[in-house]
């Protein structure tokens, strides 16, 4: 860095007081005179430091990748790769380019992509279940209201909205849905074990709605698990189907077509009729 120079003062003059004023959620901690000033940045800022020290070695930067780090940003750029390539034609130079690193900060995380494609499902993997802590603590907290004040049409359109919400969750965007459902369909016994996690939580997430369902009185004694695995596979097969076409992902539709199909054959008679006044 030029003589006199402080880290401090060369950040303020490469991205000048106002840009690094807004960068949002910094912490900056002042350490040792020998080792500067060291900045945790989040996520979303990651790859513009790295570049901005690319572009200008002056700086004297250096970076430590956490792999929580890697998993919100660079596995990102790794899942638009094997979604847009598919995972048998990309290969870890297309991640490395895409995220804008080294093959080396990579190689620090991953023995080879493979290991990459595990990490995304495993973030995947822990998406659902902290939406499945999620949506026990909110039931929990609400309940439900006597079967007898609530209409079918009203129990379909609760029940929609919470397997959108699952939805949404584990197919958070194109990329993802095509990595889940069809690039690491049949890989190897690892991955497949980590899909098969994924659909026994979600398979879980429907079950526990089903039983506290049946518990409140708005569906009659079925097979809760049985009729779980029917409504992610079938949801799985319709999102599948939707892929070969290119089409565009409707996940509102998909939960609620598949609400409604399986509502009508496990609804209670307790629920009160449509034309029955209020």
């Amino acid at each position: 860095r030029p003589e006199g120079l402080s880290k401090p003062e060369l950040m303020t003059v490469v991205f000048g007081s106002a840009a690094w004023a807004a960068i949002p959620n910094r912490v900056t901690t002042a350490a040792s005179s020998q080792d500067g000033l060291r900045i945790i940045v989040t996520p979303s800022q990651a790859r513009l430091f790295v570049g901005l020290a690319a572009r200008q070695p002056e700086t004297g930067w250096t970076f430590q990748y956490s792999p929580e780090m890697f998993s919100r940003t660079e596995l990102a750029f790794a899942k638009r790769v094997f979604a847009e390539r598919g995972f048998h034609a990309a290969n870890i130079s297309h991640i490395c380019e895409a995220a804008g690193i080294g093959r080396g900060t990579l190689y620090q995380y991953f023995t080879n992509k493979q290991s990459v494609l595990t990490a995304i499902l495993r973030d995947t993997l822990d998406r659902v279940k902290a939406l499945m802590a999620r949506q026990e603590a909110m039931m929990a907290a609400t309940g439900f209201a006597p079967p007898e004040k609530v209409t079918r049409s009203a129990a379909i359109e609760f029940s929609a909205r919470g397997l959108r919400e699952v939805l949404q969750v584990v197919f958070a965007d194109d990329d993802t849905l095509r990595i889940l459902l069809r690039e690491a369909v049949g890989l190897d016994v690892d991955v497949e074990q980590v899909l098969g996690e994924i659909d026994d939580v979600l398979i879980a997430i429907v079950e526990r709605s089903i039983v506290a369902s049946q518990q409140a009185g708005f569906i009659r004694e079925l097979d809760a698990r049985a009729v779980a695995t029917m409504v992610v596979g079938g949801v799985e097969k319709l999102a599948l189907a939707t892929l070969r076409s290119d089409e565009p992902v409707d996940l509102e539709r998909l939960a609620m077509e598949a609400t409604r199909l399986h509502a009508i054959g496990t609804l209670s008679n307790r629920l009160k009729p449509e034309t029955q006044e209020r």
